[in-house]
């Protein structure tokens, strides 16, 4: 009965968003001859490499997330988001679509008839959301509907170790989630958000492979069930103090619903955060990000929920320097998660960080496509990390980063009495091949980019393996 009850809530719900969305366009249509109409398409292909994937720190090599990956793959993938829009005024209502296509070469021993990637995997609802820009006078920002919570890799609410990732399961670009935010300008340097979100843990609006369908988006361990549904809601103030130090300080409410995994009913969660954000301006080419947050709530059937994080960064940058016009960056930082004895226990509390909306805290794409169970809740973690690189101007750019990564807690999950993670190192290169000038239509606003990357990880003695996993990966972008 309750996962009926959810079914029939996420179907109105959907229906709800498309006679929004219908209504506005249709008011614009009819209201007012001025509408613009606009459509493109985001394509990438990725090409993919993984050697012994981190699995379970107490199975062996790897035990995959599923059981179609192994500790080595290798595949492609192909992903693509057609939309459409309709401008009125200061409002623009989006329509947008995502599909994928998903082929492994290796790595999958099962039938291909029986995967659950598999080409092709799966075409869902990406963006449904009417946007309100400049409304009263410029006094309010707003969107509402199934919308993306990142735009150019930063968090649309300005928290990015926080609000994130809407769907990370679904492995793909898109990080939607079905939200409502608002945004009040009271003067250049004071703003207050509000939001509130809704993501459902199976893609309800789509159609395909019903085991895409049905794979879950929001899961804690590869055996949980996709019925964890999430909601949530908050405040975040952002000011300035005196010329160069900005701030934010936010309470957020999140919930999660009960679940289940291998069979048993697990608890849901009630928690509340309370954290500041400040990036103070030292010098011309020296600032600093700091932030510290705490949580307090309840699992559903009564025990504590609570968790810390903290993180400083010391972030340097320089424009152009040099002859070849290139702006060298760097930071070097700590960051902080509380983590849990008995995390995947039930009947006991819980003090780990819930990092909220951003499941993959490092940026890492070994883990994101490996095996360890809470991979899209990455908590109980203290990452000492540094960062250089040279920006070449828009979308052009070199960096690599290395640190080691601890376990704060000796939790159930790593082996013994381990407390070191590992070692995290990675580089990347972003390069343009074409790009749209400013303010360009029809054919010229065609643009193609890509990008490859090379990480490494060295397993500390919290995993059972010592075999160092490695991944290289190519991505092309073709947008228009």
């Amino acid at each position: 009965m309750a996962n009926e009850s959810r079914r029939k809530a996420a179907v109105a719900h959907g229906r709800i968003l498309a006679t929004v969305a219908a209504g506005c366009i249709a008011q614009a249509a009819f209201s007012d001859t001025s509408v613009e109409f606009d459509a493109g398409i985001h394509s990438r292909i990725r090409q993919t490499c993984v050697r012994n994937a981190p699995g379970l720190p107490n199975g062996g090599d790897a035990v995959p997330v599923s059981k179609e990956r192994k500790a080595n793959t290798q595949g492609m993938r192909v992903d693509s988001y057609p939309w459409v829009n309709a401008k009125w005024r200061e409002y623009t209502a989006v329509l947008g679509f995502g599909h994928s296509f998903i082929e492994y070469f290796e790595g999958v021993t099962s039938p291909h008839s029986e995967r659950a990637y598999r080409l092709p995997d799966i075409l869902y609802l990406n963006n449904l959301y009417l946007d309100g820009t400049g409304v009263w006078d410029g006094f309010m920002d707003f969107r509402i509907g199934r919308q993306n919570m990142t735009e150019n890799r930063r968090s649309v609410l300005g928290l990015d170790r926080l609000i994130l990732d809407g769907t990370p399961g679904d492995s793909s670009v898109s990080t939607y989630s079905d939200m409502a935010r608002f945004r009040f300008h009271f003067d250049e340097r004071r703003s207050l958000d509000l939001f509130g979100l809704y993501d459902c843990a199976r893609n309800t609006m789509s159609m395909g492979l019903s085991r895409a369908r049905q794979r879950s988006l929001n899961r804690l361990t590869s055996s949980d069930s996709p019925d964890m549904d999430q909601f949530g809601a908050g405040a975040i103030w952002s000011d300035t103090v005196g010329e160069a130090m900005p701030f934010k300080a936010y309470a957020i409410l999140k919930g999660d619903r009960s679940y289940e995994r291998k069979g048993e009913r697990q608890p849901g969660k009630r928690i509340a955060t309370l954290g500041v954000n400040v990036r103070p301006q030292l010098t011309e080419t020296l600032s600093l990000d700091l932030e510290g947050a705490q949580q307090a709530g309840r699992r559903t059937n009564g025990r504590f929920a609570g968790g810390t994080m903290a993180y400083l960064d010391v972030v340097y940058r320089r424009e152009c320097p040099w002859e070849f016009k290139a702006s060298p960056y760097g930071h070097a930082g700590v960051w902080f998660m509380s983590g849990d004895k008995h995390r995947l226990d039930a009947d006991d509390s819980d003090t780990a960080w819930d990092p909220l909306w951003r499941r993959i805290s490092v940026p890492s794409e070994i883990f994101a496509n490996g095996a360890h169970p809470g991979l899209r809740y990455w908590t109980n973690m203290l990452w000492l990390n540094g960062l250089v690189g040279l920006d070449f101007g828009r979308m052009h750019r070199v960096e690599a980063y290395s640190g080691p990564i601890f376990a704060p807690a000796q939790d159930e999950l790593g082996g013994g009495d381990s407390s070191f993670k590992g070692v995290l190192s990675r580089i990347n290169y972003f390069f343009p091949i074409r790009l749209a000038p400013a303010n360009a239509h029809g054919m010229d606003r065609c643009e193609v980019f890509g990008s490859a990357c090379f990480e490494l990880f060295n397993p500390g003695d919290y995993y059972a393996s010592s075999k160092p996993a490695i991944y290289v990966r190519w991505l092309l972008n073709f947008r228009f």
